[in-house]
């Protein structure tokens, strides 16, 4: 199975990917629902275990449908009074299309109801609230794999700009009052030390006392 068969092989799923691979099962068993009427019999025969375990697969096809959906609306929308009758629409159309809702899939409905009934006093006096947990991921990833300890000082400068309005004389304002010169030193100066840094000082300190 492992030299003939092996891209027919299940994904390795790791302990801590316990949510989101919901996606690449369901994708998986779908790939083989693709694959099953061409397959030979000593093929079909490796992955058979799969078939027999339709409801579980209902039920992850009908909640991995349900995150998409969700995901989809509020990574663009956020949270506003107009997202929640969209996810409401939706979620309600996609339920009504199924032969049987699991009881998964409802669950699944009935909390992103409360999350947006929980935030509701939020986004009341607002437009909307962007909620997307993929922001700060993205960010957080531009620090580990872009410059480390470096670019978070650098981008603490920043931070005072993110709800502010940039116009030309703000621009003109900043650039003749403070030099690029002050504010590299200033990065220099300020770069915060995270426990691998100190270890490997530590550990080079050490070695020079031996």
């Amino acid at each position: 199975m492992l030299s003939d068969w092996g891209g027919l092989l299940p994904p390795t799923l790791r302990d801590k990917d316990r949510f989101l691979r919901i996606f690449t099962i369901v994708e998986w068993a779908n790939r083989m629902d693709g694959y099953w009427a061409k397959l030979p019999a000593v093929a079909r025969r490796h992955i058979a275990f799969y078939r027999k375990a339709w409801p579980l697969l209902r039920r992850l096809r009908q909640v991995r449908e349900l995150i998409a959906i969700a995901s989809a609306i509020l990574k663009t929308a956020g949270l506003s009074k107009h997202s929640f009758q969209r996810w409401q629409q939706s979620a309600a159309q996609y339920l009504s299309a199924q032969k049987v809702a699991t009881k998964q899939a409802k669950a699944f409905v009935a909390k992103i109801d409360a999350y947006f009934a929980a935030h509701a006093g939020l986004y009341k006096g607002c437009s909307q609230i962007i909620c997307c947990s993929d922001i700060i991921e993205s960010t957080f990833s531009r620090y580990k794999n872009k410059g480390g300890m470096k670019a978070i000082s650098a981008d603490v400068l920043s931070v005072a700009l993110y709800n502010r309005e940039i116009t030309s004389g703000f621009v003109r304002s900043a650039l003749t009052s403070v030099s690029c010169l002050d504010v590299e030193e200033w990065q220099q100066d300020n770069v915060c030390h995270n426990r691998y840094g100190l270890r490997k000082s530590m550990d080079r300190e050490l070695k020079s006392l031996g």
